[in-house]
């Protein structure tokens, strides 16, 4: 793990009053601005698409309006699946439109998590960094009148409801790494997926109070039969080899 994820230091930091100062050191080392970064996104990207065959079945977790999802789409063909996960309308509403025309992309709007649950949010305008971060209240009702109703789901459940497995899973969403994950911990040690990426936010986790999340997810994973690897301070990759010695151990599956 990089020196700056290590959750003394973390701790250290917060200590000191400088965590939110460390926060913005790990953001500047990993992606320079909070605007898209070409530079940021390349290794990544390099990552991301090297893990993914034609044929296999994607899960774009954090898709907002669709920059990932359709290089995705491209890579693995009409043989394969994108499931495209987005929870704001607005931003929903536009990933749908820029995937038309992409028969192998699956669009659903929700956000993953550790339970099933509604959440009421802020209303919030279409944005690279859209995040539930400015949750309102949890539970049912009348959504507030300057809020948003999103659903939020499991990884597990939605593979056991008939959703195609995925191969590969692309996380980037704003503090809730942790919660995707636990969403997926009945299923990811038996399940066909061989890789995940993620892109971790230190301080939004940590203001939740999350505050050893990197250490939890990783254990996490570990145990489930994945070996990890910071590919920066900011993202981390996890992979293990797929059961059966396969490329893939699911039947393809397709959108």
């Amino acid at each position: 793990m990089s020196f700056l994820n290590r959750p003394q230091v973390r701790a250290l930091a917060r200590r000191l009053g400088i965590a939110r100062s460390a926060s913005k050191l790990i953001r500047l080392l990993s992606r320079d601005t909070m605007s898209y970064n070409p530079k940021y996104e390349l290794r990544f990207a390099t990552e991301l698409f090297g893990s993914v065959s034609p044929g296999d079945c994607v899960w774009d977790v954090g898709a907002n309006i669709g920059f990932f999802t359709r290089q995705l789409a491209e890579r693995v063909g009409t043989s394969g699946c994108v499931v495209a996960f987005e929870p704001f309308k607005s931003t929903f509403d536009r990933l749908q439109s820029e995937m038309k025309g992409f028969p192998q992309v699956r669009c659903l709007q929700l956000a993953l998590g550790a339970d099933e649950r509604d959440l009421f949010v802020k209303g919030i305008p279409e944005s690279s960094f859209n995040t539930l971060m400015n949750e309102v209240t949890p539970g049912g009702g009348e959504a507030p009148s300057a809020g948003e109703k999103v659903h939020v789901t499991t990884g597990t459940k939605l593979i056991r409801d008939g959703q195609p497995a995925p191969n590969v899973i692309k996380i980037d969403v704003e503090g809730f790494e942790e919660d995707v994950l636990w969403g997926f911990r009945e299923s990811l040690g038996n399940s066909c997926c061989s890789t995940i990426l993620m892109e971790i936010h230190y301080s939004l986790a940590e203001e939740r109070g999350f505050l050893r999340a990197p250490d939890r997810m990783q254990s996490l994973l570990r145990d489930a039969g994945f070996r990890t690897r910071w590919l920066d301070p900011g993202h981390l990759k996890a992979s293990r080899p797929p059961r059966g010695g396969g490329r893939r151990t699911c039947e393809p599956q397709r959108c």
